[in-house]
């Protein structure tokens, strides 16, 4: 992620009319969620026009979950340009149309109870609350909204 954006995403921060001057940095992902960005992928997959489409790509995706793994571990650069190619060809109109399902259905569920307190506390101590994620910003949006989290950096 590019500095310049994280720096974008922390203009002006206010608490009670008062300057903030910390932050709590969360990482979507494994800290905050249980998902991770394959899981939005296979519901985007699952959720095309026909049935032939949702079976092709759900089963391009399981199978290419392995070679995420490896990529990944090899280089997030590897991983986020093999990954980010299986969304070509989609709308993103459908993608948003389909985000407050993918909340509901998916994000939601996979919240760590722990992370409703954690926000909670963070916050009563005065600290801003940005989260930083590799997934789709139209993806998460419905989820930044769900746990108050205004500032937030994103693919797009």
């Amino acid at each position: 992620m590019a500095l310049s954006c994280i720096l974008a995403a922390l203009k002006q921060p206010e608490h009670n009319g008062k300057p903030v001057k910390a932050a709590a940095f969360y990482d979507l992902e494994g800290t905050l969620v249980s998902t991770n960005l394959v899981h939005t992928l296979g519901f985007y997959a699952r959720n095309q026009p026909d049935l032939f489409r949702s079976v092709k790509k759900s089963a391009a995706t399981l199978l290419s979950v392995p070679l995420f793994a490896v990529s990944d571990q090899y280089s997030r650069k590897v991983f986020n340009d093999l990954f980010f190619k299986r969304y070509k060809g989609e709308s993103e109109d459908r993608m948003r149309y389909f985000a407050d399902e993918l909340f509901e259905k998916v994000l939601k569920p996979a919240v760590f109870p722990g992370s409703y307190e954690l926000i909670e506390k963070s916050r009563k101590l005065g600290l801003r609350q940005v989260v930083i994620t590799g997934a789709l910003d139209l993806s998460v949006k419905p989820l930044m909204q769900h746990l108050g989290i205004t500032e937030y950096v994103t693919n797009r």
